[in-house]
């Protein structure tokens, strides 16, 4: 394992002790391979299908598919048909990278401020947030298959304020990140973006380290540092992007 991949596998591996993914961070960490900026996106999309196969494994018993079966199929559905769409948008490199660090910046707002957001059970979901919900799924998949973003991070904040309990929200993202995920590479790869063999070894990394950290979980640091220094770090990545390119 060389260095990259060390720094691939120490980070899926404290994602992984905080339940979460690490997509972005995945996205931020590929502009520093020297890949090109067509293969970033399908090559995060590539490894997130690996981490999200491990993260759904732990939290697909939250999935409650009788109670909201019809919601959960236009929601997993506007959103694929969204990210098949964006992985046949090509970017100019300099659109391209203004649109990912915007997205990475976004995306660390939003996860420090999802925490402050109320949340509440609720039986019954009115007919306009489901249309406002799914509208907004295949906006979030049109994004993933452009940048390479899972989605789950704009997602949970909505079904937040939808008024989805935090653990049925895991379920709900992890699923969605793995369709995301699955959809996008598909597209990118029928194209000829993906470049496996330089893939699979971050690939082996990451599936190593998010397995190990959602085994061991979190025992020294609060689970909440590590999330608050993870962020950072997508915050100030996906700020240096935009600052070099803007």
């Amino acid at each position: 394992m060389n260095g990259l991949e060390a720094v691939f596998f120490l980070v899926a591996f404290l994602y992984g002790m905080v339940g979460l993914g690490g997509g972005s961070a995945y996205v931020a960490l590929l502009t520093f391979t020297g890949i090109p900026h067509v293969s970033i996106a399908p090559t995060a999309l590539f490894l997130d299908i690996f981490v999200t196969l491990i993260g759904f494994s732990f939290y697909k018993k939250h999935l409650d598919i009788r109670a909201h079966g019809f919601f959960l199929t236009a929601l997993y559905g506007t959103s694929l048909s969204g990210t098949w769409m964006g992985a046949y948008i090509h970017l100019p490199p300099r659109i391209f990278y203004i649109i990912l660090g915007g997205t990475l910046v976004g995306a660390a707002l939003l996860s420090w401020g999802k925490h402050a957001l109320p949340s509440s059970e609720i039986s019954l979901f009115t007919f306009k947030r489901k249309i406002l919900l799914t509208g907004a799924s295949f906006c979030i998949g049109l994004l993933a298959g452009i940048v390479g973003v899972g989605g789950g991070i704009f997602l949970a904040p909505l079904l937040l304020l939808a008024g989805f309990p935090p653990k049925g929200i895991a379920g709900i993202t992890s699923l969605y990140i793995l369709l995301n995920a699955s959809s996008g590479f598909i597209a990118h790869y029928l194209q000829g973006h993906i470049l496996l063999k330089q893939a699979f070894p971050y690939a082996i990394a990451v599936s190593a380290g998010s397995l190990l950290g959602a085994y061991l979980g979190s025992r020294k640091l609060h689970p909440r540092v590590i999330r608050h220094a993870l962020t950072a770090l997508i915050f100030f990545i996906g700020l240096k992007i935009l600052m070099t390119h803007i």
